[in-house]
């Protein structure tokens, strides 16, 4: 929490990173603006090296500096409207910066002649980052900019001086942080942090010829022909990461030929190793041999667009030049690789990385085509959620935000991951009959989010344990309820409730409290979707409305679904569709208070938890468990067409001709 007292006479001096290098540029600084004098200056710095620390520990004792670290939480940053900081930054903030840029003079001086994927990738790479793991991101800059304003405003703070560590495109953020009424001083870095890669990645990428020699090797020991090429054209399945065969509802990456008429042997799958392709075989009883493609090794050199140099303007130069040659390079290795593995369809979830650009013009410039899916709901426009592809299924088109999807079809499949509903009802009624022989007449089934240890660059363990806490009180008081948590990693949930363990091992005691996946999960997030403990119970919370989907793929199922919104996060479209209906909380005491009042109540409220119908059907225009089926057969209809000698135009017209046929004009946008 930040402290409350008025500094408006002083002179407040904010550092981003204090160190030896900094502490010597910052006092120089300021003794050419004639603004070291100690007794009138307030210093606070966010970060600090080892040695800064016993540099400031010296300034407090001998010179009597008053110099204290920044302190503030993720979760209290919010602005006027009760908005998150962070989540305002992705719903304005990014686009807005964006713009800055892209419509600078600078910009177009470096890039007179740019390409339209290439462009779109650079917008993005600006607003690309990680609050802690990439302390020189653009993204890091803005948020915490965002955490000098916060301080400012409530400490009523008239003269500061923000000295931030120098990043990319310093004009743009200088101008940014000036409708604040910050002063912006950068301090110049010694070198960029860079993002380490292991060595297996920078070699692929760099030399995409040792991809084949590796491969022929591999044929040539078993005395096989290693340039037998597969002749029917392949779809190039990005996994999800859930290697998970079995058709049960579980999450998995083979959800779509599992659920729909394409066949896996339609499906190009990285396995990654031999014991995944074993498996594989052995479920599908197919025989994977992917043959190589030989490509001149020598062909690998990548001629990128380089930016034109500009006077006085290096920084942003050295930026552009990385940057086209990191999106040529990329691009270069996979239209080698989808070549090489004869894939006509590159078919993916991961919008959310700007690579997604890169295979996208990489498959179209082979003569193939890309095609995205929604993973998640979105209840806001953001640039991170911005698609770029031939093809993008979605739930609804009526849910597509204008200027989100630069796809040239746009196809409503309905929610994605309804497949799960019908395929978890009966291990659900177990569950459900479980709790309830141990006493359990009432059960909530609650969703949370995962957390890291610093709390100022995410919400925090706190806020994750509020999801805990207040319902097992309730279970542990009230003989009559039960609970079902579904957390989102569950293999660190553990480590992260910390003293409410002691809560949830006493009410597990009980046998009416159950948390899936503690018996041990080996996949980073949880491959048990939400649904499974939604159908199990009577109503369901989701501890995060600002991360909605669990909670709307039980809304979708008919299940009643509460939603707290503690972050802030007034512009969502949830907020704004269910907000005054009793559906959307801002604290787990309101929204308890308000299920065990409706448990208790003799005349219950038929619409208790329930969403509008029309909202629902917005969400997904089908509601029939279909959606898998529709976007496999659609991908079937995609490659029957390159199969069958068709050019990429025409089979993405017929494709979508025959949708069209099938479920009419209004899906294919």
């Amino acid at each position: 929490m930040f402290l409350h007292y008025s500094l408006s006479l002083k002179m407040v001096i904010f550092i981003e990173f204090f160190c030896l290098r900094n502490f010597i540029i910052i006092f120089f600084d300021l003794l050419k603006k004639k603004k070291i004098y100690s007794k009138f200056n307030q210093y606070y710095y966010i970060d600090s090296s080892i040695l800064g620390k016993y540099i400031i520990f010296f300034l407090r004792v001998f010179f009597s500096l008053n110099i204290k670290e920044l302190k503030f939480k993720y979760v209290d940053l919010k602005d006027s409207n009760n908005e998150s900081i962070r989540l305002r930054l992705n719903r304005k903030d990014f686009f807005e910066f964006q713009n800055l840029v892209i419509n600078d003079d600078i910009f177009f001086k470096l890039h007179p002649n740019i390409n339209n994927y290439y462009l779109d990738y650079f917008k993005l790479s600006l607003i690309d980052g990680h609050l802690i793991m990439e302390p020189d991101s653009i993204y890091r800059g803005l948020f915490i900019i965002n955490v000098v304003k916060y301080f400012i405003e409530k400490n009523n703070i008239k003269n500061n001086i923000f000295f931030i560590v120098q990043k990319s495109w310093m004009s743009s953020i200088l101008d940014y942080a000036k409708q604040f009424n910050i002063n912006l001083s950068p301090i110049p870095v010694s070198s960029k942090f860079k993002r380490k890669y292991p060595l297996a990645y920078k070699l692929k990428i760099q030399f995409p010829s040792l991809m084949y020699f590796k491969s022929m090797f591999k044929y040539l020991i078993k005395f096989q022909n290693p340039f037998t090429k597969e002749k029917k054209k392949k779809i190039f399945l990005e996994p999800i990461e859930f290697f998970y065969l079995k058709n049960d509802g579980s999450k998995s990456d083979f959800f779509i030929n599992n659920n729909s008429n394409l066949s896996f042997d339609d499906i190009f799958y990285p396995y990654g190793n031999e014991s995944k392709k074993r498996s594989l075989e052995k479920y599908y009883n197919i025989d994977i041999n992917n043959k190589v493609k030989f490509i001149n090794p020598f062909s690998s050199v990548v001629n990128h667009s380089k930016p034109m140099k500009i006077y006085n303007h290096k920084d942003e130069y050295i930026y552009c030049e990385k940057l086209s040659k990191q999106y040529y390079v990329t691009k270069n290795y996979w239209e080698k690789y989808f070549s090489a593995n004869n894939i006509s369809v590159y078919f993916s979830y991961n919008k959310y990385d700007k690579n997604h650009i890169v295979k996208s013009e990489a498959m179209k410039n082979i003569g193939g085509t890309s095609a995205l899916f929604q993973y998640a709901y979105e209840g806001i426009k953001q640039p991170s959620c911005e698609v770029y592809s031939d093809i993008y299924f979605n739930y609804s088109n009526n849910l597509l935000f204008k200027n989100l999807s630069y796809s040239d079809y746009n196809i409503s499949v309905g929610y994605i991951m309804d497949y799960a509903f019908d395929l978890l009802k009966k291990d659900a009624k177990k569950l459900r009959d479980s709790l309830r022989q141990n006493g359990a007449k009432k059960i909530i089934a609650v969703f949370d989010e995962n957390s890291k240890d610093d709390t100022r660059w995410h919400s925090g363990h706190e806020l994750q344990r509020d999801n805990y806490f207040y319902i097992l009180e309730k279970v542990l008081s009230e003989n009559y309820l039960g609970v079902i948590f579904k957390p989102k990693v569950p293999r660190t949930i553990r480590q992260r409730l910390g003293k409410v363990n002691d809560l949830l091992n006493e009410a597990m005691k009980t046998g009416r409290c159950h948390i899936l996946g503690d018996e041990g999960e080996s996949y980073n997030h949880s491959i048990i979707h939400p649904v499974f403990a939604g159908l199990a119970s009577d109503v369901a919370v989701h501890g995060h409305l600002c991360g909605g989907t669990a909670g709307v793929e039980c809304a979708l199922a008919n299940i009643p679904t509460l939603l707290i919104d503690r972050e802030g996060d007034p512009f969502n479209k949830l907020n704004n569709k269910l907000y005054g209906k009793n559906i959307v909380f801002t604290n787990w005491k309101d929204a308890i208070n308000f299920i065990i009042e409706d448990f208790k109540t003799i005349k219950k409220n038929s619409k208790f938890g329930m969403w509008p119908s029309d909202f629902l059907n917005e969400i997904d225009q089908f509601r029939d468990g279909k959606a898998a089926f529709r976007m496999g057969n659609y991908l079937m209809s995609i490659i029957e067409g390159f199969n069958s000698g068709l050019k990429r135009d025409d089979v993405l017209n017929m494709a979508a001709e025959k949708y069209i046929g099938m479920y009419g004009k209004d899906k294919v946008l």
